[in-house]
């Protein structure tokens, strides 16, 4: 569990991926682990008075970079929404549309996120093109093609 790692086993770890070379810590000012955990909100609103956006109604690893693009795409999504009810062109009911279409979205970004979690923390063959090949298919599976770049 991430609150029985102590400051010896990150120095160990660290150590070992920089294997072959040496390393030395003369002092550690600050440290602390992150707990990969994805969680997502049972409703994004409460009556279409309060609306939940990002990190408030899901979350997730930093691995593929999609958080904050997601969490954009949210605020963009209720913005225009709101904006369109409040200047009486569209109807308070285009409101209920926000949590549907975003929760699907939400849904989808999680569900790759245990996939591409579990790719990060599973031991290779060595194959490094055989790792890139997987990579960039979990990617391209997830709709995030746009994103891949070939590891070489």
């Amino acid at each position: 569990m991430a609150k029985d790692i102590q400051l010896v086993d990150l120095h160990s770890i660290t150590k070992k991926i920089f294997h072959p070379y040496h390393l030395e810590f003369a002092e550690t000012f600050w440290w602390s682990v992150y707990s990969v955990g994805q969680r997502l909100v049972d409703h994004f609103s409460q009556d279409n008075r309060v609306f939940l956006t990002g990190d408030a109604c899901h979350t997730h690893s930093p691995k593929a970079g999609q958080g904050m693009n997601v969490s954009l795409q949210d605020g963009y999504n209720i913005g225009w929404k709101l904006a369109s009810v409040l200047r009486g062109q569209a109807r308070p009911e285009l409101l209920n549309t926000y949590g549907l279409e975003r929760g699907k979205v939400a849904a989808d970004l999680i569900d790759f996120d245990r996939r591409w979690a579990k790719l990060f923390s599973t031991k290779g063959t060595g194959d490094k093109s055989e790792v890139s090949k997987e990579f960039s298919e979990q990617f391209i599976k997830a709709g995030c093609h746009g994103h891949v770049r070939r590891l070489r």
